[in-house]
């Protein structure tokens, strides 16, 4: 959902930086029963109007709905608030927008080699865009794989493209140049192992046939690998390779701590060229004596070596300003 607003000062002209929406001002979206469905935010893409948008995974099931704004006080921090009351509501029917809303319902499921059914559900055109939904199951062997609340982590990477093979739009390639005309997703738990995935895009032909094709998947699992060094002793680059990643530890260092006055960390500079995913990565640092800290993972990341029509090549990089901060650590 979009809307479009402009402020005016007393000459009669815009100012695009006045509005601040955050906790003080709020633009939110009810349905008919006065619950609130939605939050909008600034787009913050042009000069002209403020491009007001919240993005919905599933429709709205309400023939109507109202945008409603508490604007309180026109300014940026940096600068004296100006108070007032420019407080609006108006309700939109949405009838006609339901209407063409047009389900089909999906066929078709795929079991990968390491214990993931994928399974389609259906598809909506809407008014805004076409919503795609999917099913996916873990099997035992994946699950236990994952325990816990692992096999939750998870990321699913796909595409689109047209019989002859024509790409349409992508999700979460590892490739360069791709399509994308993806505006929402959310995924939760139905079951255990099994997830409900929701997909909005932009669209998808309507009159042509097209494929769904699954190119990767990546679910957290405990792997059990270890790296074992002495800090101290830490003076040239250690390498250790674990499930097609490749980490090299630079140096170490003690040093006063970011986040704990008065603290110091152990701070581990390091290289990274990983072939799996890292979104979901979790690890634990311990002593001689066992005794385990906590670690966190700062600095960048990118893409290398992808290229433009394969969509599996290439690796993720973390180098340069990335580092493992082990907090509290004496090692």
């Amino acid at each position: 959902m979009t809307i479009a607003l402009q402020l005016f000062d007393e000459n009669g002209k815009h100012d695009r930086h006045k509005l601040a929406i955050g906790e003080a001002n709020k633009i939110t979206i009810k349905d008919y029963k006065g619950n609130v469905v939605g939050s909008m935010y600034d787009m913050g893409y042009t000069s002209d109007f403020y491009y007001m948008v919240d993005f919905f995974s599933e429709p709205l099931k309400t023939d109507k709905i109202t945008i409603e704004g508490s604007i309180g006080s026109l300014g940026q921090r940096s600068e004296t608030l100006i108070k007032g009351n420019w407080n609006f509501s108006f309700d939109i029917d949405m009838k006609e927008a339901n209407k063409q809303n047009n389900i089909e319902e999906l066929a078709g499921s795929y079991t990968t080699p390491h214990g993931m059914a994928i399974t389609l559900k259906r598809l909506t055109r809407m008014v805004q865009g076409v919503r795609f939904e999917l099913e996916t199951e873990l099997d035992d062997a994946a699950m236990a794989r994952s325990p816990g609340d692992l096999w939750r982590k998870q990321m699913l990477s796909f595409h689109f493209e047209t019989t002859d093979g024509q790409e349409i739009h992508s999700v979460n390639p590892r490739k360069k140049n791709y399509r994308d005309s993806l505006m929402t997703s959310d995924h939760r738990v139905i079951g255990n192992g099994k997830m409900h995935w929701s997909y909005t895009f932009k669209y998808l032909p309507e009159d042509k046939p097209y494929r769904f094709v699954l190119d990767a998947y990546s679910v957290a699992e405990m792997d059990g690998n270890k790296m074992s060094f002495r800090p101290s002793e830490l003076t040239k680059p250690k390498t250790f390779k674990i499930m097609n990643d490749r980490l090299e530890l630079v140096r170490a260092s003690l040093e006063k701590s970011q986040v704990n006055k008065g603290a110091y960390e152990t701070v581990i500079s390091f290289y990274g060229k990983m072939d799996n995913e890292i979104s979901h990565e979790e690890w634990r640092a311990y002593d001689s004596a066992g005794k385990q800290y906590d670690v966190s993972a700062v600095g960048g990341s990118s893409f290398e070596n992808t290229l433009t029509d394969h969509w599996r090549e290439g690796y993720i990089s973390m180098g340069g300003v990335g580092q493992s901060s082990l907090t509290n650590s004496r090692l």
